[in-house]
C-alpha cells in the first residue's frame, strides 16, 4: 500500500482525520464551538466522574462605607454543584480483508479496491458521522432541556422523550424560561402567536426577552436558533416590516454554509440579523437526526416545529455558558499494547491476523452542559 495510506491510518492521525470530518458534518456543533477541538470544548482532567458549578452573576451593588470604618461583610454568592457521570460512546467496524480486497471501488465499481483502501476510507467517514451525530444529539437535547437516555443491554441511546427512558441529563432551565416565557413572573412574553402576522409584535417580544435575560443574569439576547418555518413568519410579520421600513431589507445574511448532513448529503444552513436588532444572530436550520434504538429510529428535527431557542451571552468566543466537557479513559490500541489516557474524541485502528482484517475504533467521553441555565429560553412561538 502507498505510504500515504499508512500515514492516514496511524492511530494518532486517525483521531485527527475523524475530528476534522466531525467538524465538517456537525454544523450545529461548530455553531456553538463544541466540536472536537472547538473553542468551547473543555478538559477539566476528569475521569469517569466529574462536577460543574452553576454560578449566577449579581445585579446588586456593593455597600458604601463611612470613611475610616472597616469593610462591610458580604454573604458569599451561592453556587450550586452538579455532579455527573460522563456519557460514553464507543463503536468499532471490522473490515475482513477477504471481503474488502475483492470488491469494486465505491467510486469506480469497475476497478477492484485493492486491500480495501477506499472502503476503509469510506468507513472512517461513516464513523466520523456517527461521532458527530452522537455529540449533536446531546447538544440538541441540552438545548431542548429534554435529553433522555434508554438502555438496551450494554448500549445507551439518546432520546428527547421521557417515554421508556432510564434517566435524564437535565439542563435545569427554569420553568418560566419555557413555553410562552413568563421569565420574570410578570406575565407571558409570547402572549400572541407569531403566526398571526398582523397582531403579533415580534420586535417587542425580542426586546422583552433581551430585557428579561438582563434582569435574570445581566446578560442579553445574543442568538436565536429556529427553523425556516418560524423565520418565514418573522419576515412576514407586520411589526417587523414596520421596524425596518418598507423601503429597506428586513435582514442581513451573515453567512450561508453548505455542510455534509448526517446522511452525507449537502445541507444548507444560514445565519442572519434583523436590521433593527443587529447584535442578535439568527441561526436557521432544518436539520435533524434519526433518534432511538437501532431498528426503531425516528427522524427528529433539531428544533421542534413552532419553537425557537433563545440564547443569552456570546456562545462561541470566550466566556461561553455552553460547553462540552471531555473526560479521559485509558486505551490500549492492541492486545498487549501500552495503556494511554485519551481525552474526548479518539480514534484508532488495529490489524488482526486471524482472520486478516482491519478494525476501526472511535471513542468519545463528553458531556454537553449549560453553566447558566437561566441564560437559555425555549419558546413556543406558534400556538
Amino acid at each position: 500500500m502507498p505510504n500515504i495510506f499508512q500515514d492516514i491510518f496511524k492511530p494518532q492521525v486517525l483521531t485527527k482525520v475523524i475530528s476534522q470530518r466531525v467538524e465538517a458534518s456537525g454544523s450545529l456543533l461548530k455553531e456553538f464551538g463544541v466540536q472536537p477541538g472547538g473553542p468551547n470544548e473543555t478538559n477539566m482532567g476528569h475521569g469517569r466522574l466529574g462536577a460543574y458549578h452553576i454560578f449566577n452573576n449579581t445585579l446588586k451593588t456593593a455597600q458604601g462605607r463611612a470613611p475610616g470604618t472597616a469593610a462591610g461583610r458580604m454573604q458569599m454568592q451561592i453556587a450550586s454543584r452538579v455532579p455527573f457521570e460522563y456519557p460514553r460512546m464507543h463503536s468499532s467496524i471490522p473490515l475482513l480483508a477477504e471481503q474488502v480486497n475483492n470488491i469494486g471501488r465505491i467510486d469506480d465499481p469497475a476497478t477492484r479496491d485493492k486491500a480495501g483502501a477506499k472502503m476503509i476510507q469510506m468507513q472512517t467517514g461513516y464513523l466520523a458521522q456517527l461521532a458527530a451525530n452522537w455529540r449533536t444529539a446531546m447538544l440538541v437535547g441540552m438545548l431542548r432541556d429534554s435529553l433522555y437516555y434508554k438502555i438496551v443491554g450494554d448500549s445507551w441511546y439518546w432520546t428527547y422523550s421521557s417515554s421508556g427512558a432510564a434517566g435524564q441529563l437535565q439542563t435545569r432551565v427554569p420553568a418560566g424560561n419555557k413555553s410562552q416565557l413568563n421569565m420574570t413572573g410578570g406575565g407571558n412574553i409570547l402572549a400572541t402567536s407569531w403566526a398571526t402576522t398582523a397582531s403579533a409584535d415580534i420586535p417587542s417580544n425580542l426586546y422583552s426577552i433581551h430585557a428579561a435575560f438582563q434582569r435574570l443574569t445581566g446578560s442579553g439576547l445574543a442568538k436565536i436558533v429556529t427553523t425556516s418555518q418560524v423565520w418565514s413568519l418573522v419576515l412576514k410579520n407586520d411589526a417587523v416590516q414596520e421596524a425596518h421600513g418598507t423601503a429597506n431589507q428586513p435582514y442581513e445574511i451573515i453567512s450561508k454554509e453548505t455542510a455534509s448532513g448526517p446522511d452525507g448529503k449537502p445541507v444548507q444552513n444560514f445565519k442572519a440579523r434583523l436590521s433593527f436588532m443587529p447584535w442578535c444572530e439568527w441561526c436557521i436550520t432544518d436539520e435533524g437526526l434519526e433518534i432511538g434504538e437501532p431498528g426503531s429510529e425516528v427522524w427528529t428535527p433539531h428544533v421542534p416545529a413552532n419553537t425557537a431557542f433563545f440564547v443569552a451571552s456570546d456562545t462561541v468566543t470566550g466566556g461561553s455558558d455552553i460547553e462540552c466537557y471531555i473526560a479521559g479513559e485509558p486505551v490500549a490500541e492492541y492486545d498487549g499494547g501500552p495503556k494511554t489516557e485519551r481525552f474526548g474524541l479518539s480514534a484508532w485502528s488495529r490489524e488482526i491476523s486471524n482472520p486478516t482484517s482491519t478494525e476501526l475504533f472511535v471513542l468519545d467521553n463528553a458531556l454537553m452542559l449549560h453553566q447558566v441555565p437561566m441564560n437559555l429560553a425555549i419558546g413556543t412561538v406558534v400556538f
